[in-house]
């Protein structure tokens, strides 16, 4: 009879992890195709286009009832691993967390970070959650695995600590160079031997007129000094001493009425600032 219950028991448990897989399953196939779309929908009709943004729109959709689903199973079966679920069931937990907002994110990444120490997820999902949670924080990210897309769908790499080791964390966990995933992103990226962050602060983003199309050559100022300007794309990447944050930002350029925004002192590593400038 104890060996029949036991027997029982099992069965119950395997059922019910049959059934949370499968529901784990499809939600990461509506977490991951229309994403995978975007690519040939923005090749096809543009960046900027009305069905990108409708692709976006379901991609949100379905993210606001996703994040529904994991929350509860995870609260209610914890970070299920990949031998008790699926490959895709397990990724899906991870993904859903890291599309999700700040609030979820923080509620979550102790409860990752403890799944990878029991092997119940990968040491990289722990990275991209990390860095991910550092961004919107506006503290430098670790793993390099950030970054920021210009309104003509440029990327740009969001700022890192410790630059020069970067690689070395990536590898620690079994995340390739930057350097490879930055051509497959679209973009060159070189190792900086020293660590031009150090005790600095960052001023970042980009510059736009109100059709969203980038301003290049706008001169960034603290105080009276130049400390950055726009390229092409109206992206701007302005290093700073933290006691510059004392004088005022401007945004100039001939032609442009100036951009005067405050930039508040709020402890923080990293201010990602994007300014409309309007023609005179």
């Amino acid at each position: 009879m104890f060996l029949f219950k036991i027997a029982l028991v099992f069965g119950q448990n395997q059922i019910r992890l049959d059934s949370l897989t499968n529901v784990l399953e499809r939600v990461y196939e509506q977490d991951q195709v229309p994403r995978l779309q975007l690519d040939s929908i923005e090749h096809q009709y543009g960046f900027n286009s009305i069905q990108v943004k409708e692709q976006w729109r379901l991609i949100k959709n379905n993210d606001s009832a996703n994040i529904q689903i994991v929350t509860s199973i995870l609260d209610n079966y914890g970070w299920l691993s990949e031998s008790k679920t699926s490959k895709s069931a397990n990724s899906a937990l991870f993904l859903v967390i890291q599309h999700a907002e700040l609030n979820t994110q923080l509620r979550y990444i102790d409860i990752l970070k403890e799944a990878v120490e029991k092997d119940n997820a990968k040491p990289s999902e722990y990275a991209y959650l990390l860095d991910r949670v550092n961004m919107r924080q506006g503290k430098l990210q670790v793993y390099g695995s950030q970054i920021s897309i210009s309104t003509n769908g440029k990327p740009y790499l969001y700022p890192i600590k410790d630059e020069p080791g970067v690689n070395e964390r990536r590898k620690n966990i079994g995340l390739r160079p930057l350097e490879k995933v930055a051509l497959e992103s679209g973009f060159v990226y070189n190792l900086p031997s020293e660590d031009a962050l150090k005790n600095k602060l960052v001023v970042t983003g980009f510059v736009i007129e109100a059709n969203q199309t980038p301003i290049n050559d706008v001169s960034i100022k603290f105080g009276s000094k130049v400390i950055a300007k726009t390229n092409s794309d109206g992206f701007y990447k302005a290093i700073i001493e933290k006691d510059l944050l004392k004088e005022q930002l401007t945004f100039t350029k001939v032609g442009y009425i100036i951009s005067d925004p405050p930039l508040d002192d709020e402890g923080k590593e990293v201010y990602e600032l994007s300014i409309m400038l309007t023609k005179k």
